[in-house]
């Protein structure tokens, strides 16, 4: 997605793509506990995620952002927990458009930053169960 993202508009599939996969989307939470890698769907909402061009195509899946949140448990592990934080900065920074060398451009109301803000309680009462769940091991 990411090679062809500037050269193909991906975001008129946006709908059929997530319709496809509206059950695997649903059990992505499951699929990650105590798995070691991210798994395909995780990944691609990573790429997603990371690309200015393709962020639009999370707005057409609550669902996507959702489960991807729903994967921050006690359980999960690093490498899963990375892609997952990499997703979350592709979606603040617009897919890394705001970076500039060490420092980040704020930039009001970006199109990821508002997927982020439209679940922000569900991505902190997951942060709070994993730290909450480290703590106590």
């Amino acid at each position: 997605l990411s090679k062809f993202s500037f050269s193909i508009d991906f975001i008129k599939f946006g709908k059929r793509l997530w319709n496809s996969m509206t059950s695997s989307v649903i059990a992505l939470p499951n699929t990650v506990v105590n798995a070691e890698n991210p798994p395909s769907l995780l990944q691609l909402i990573e790429t997603v995620a990371s690309q200015r061009e393709l962020i639009p195509l999370l707005q057409e899946s609550d669902n996507a952002v959702i489960a991807m949140f729903k994967c921050i448990e006690g359980t999960t592990r690093s490498k899963v927990i990375g892609c997952i934080m990499r997703a979350i900065d592709g979606l603040l920074t617009d897919g890394g458009s705001f970076v500039d060398g060490d420092s980040v451009t704020v930039k009001a109301h970006s199109l990821g930053q508002k997927l982020i803000l439209k679940h922000i309680h569900l991505l902190i009462s997951q942060f709070t169960k994993r730290l909450t769940s480290d703590s106590k091991a």
